[in-house]
């Protein structure tokens, strides 16, 4: 876990990971930068550390370091992998930092040379950015089932420990894919194979309704 402060739930978390179904995990403690809906996402921009944000400069401060410091941090962590799993460069449903921890990940693939993996979830507010990987270029992913008793156990430590940040009804897909090694360099010609997408609506409390560009 990159991210333990920040939110409002940095003990919630904290006993969250200690409950955590998988046993023990490694927190970075970095204090989130609150970049989140910061960037302009109809025309997203992206940066060598994320994505450009715009509403805020204490926060786009706060954003560069940070990803200084994750690099720093998850250095001594990967240096020895052969493959990563981390969040994609759209940013899932449209997170900044989770854009920022992709680029952060992708700064040490090239100095690593491990297999990078992305998850195919996307939303609306990311779905422009998402355009930008995947349409006209070969993407090479895995599909596999959804473990629905592991993701429920998980979800129950989160909502005992009151570290639930999503839908408190929420069910997940039955399965999930998984994209190798993309970047926007990897283009092959004006026509590609596109990857199943698992697509959330994810509507914000001022809108009733999220429609797709």
């Amino acid at each position: 876990m990159c991210f333990l402060g920040g939110s409002g739930f940095t003990c919630q978390r904290k006993l969250a990971i200690r409950n955590h179904p998988l046993g023990a995990i490694v927190s970075l403690g970095l204090r989130q930068s609150g970049a989140f809906v910061q960037a302009d996402w109809k025309s997203p921009i992206e940066t060598d550390v994320g994505i450009d944000i715009v509403h805020n400069d204490r926060v786009r401060k706060r954003y560069t370091e940070n990803f200084h410091a994750l690099v720093k941090l998850l250095s001594p962590e990967l240096r020895d992998c052969e493959e990563v799993f981390t969040h994609n460069p759209w940013g899932e449903y449209g997170h900044e930092e989770h854009i920022q921890i992709y680029r952060a990940v992708r700064t040490l693939q090239d100095a690593f040379g491990f297999d990078l993996w992305v998850d195919n979830y996307c939303g609306c507010r990311s779905i422009t950015l998402l355009q930008e990987y995947l349409f006209g270029q070969y993407a090479r992913y895995e599909t596999h089932r959804i473990d629905s008793l592991f993701t429920e156990k998980l979800k129950k430590v989160y909502l005992q420990h009151g570290a639930w940040t999503w839908q408190e009804n929420y069910e997940w897909f039955n399965e999930e894919s998984f994209l190798l090694n993309l970047s926007k360099d990897s283009f092959q010609g004006n026509s590609g194979h596109l990857c199943p997408i698992n697509l959330l609506r994810v509507v914000p409390k001022e809108q009733k309704q999220c429609t797709m560009p």
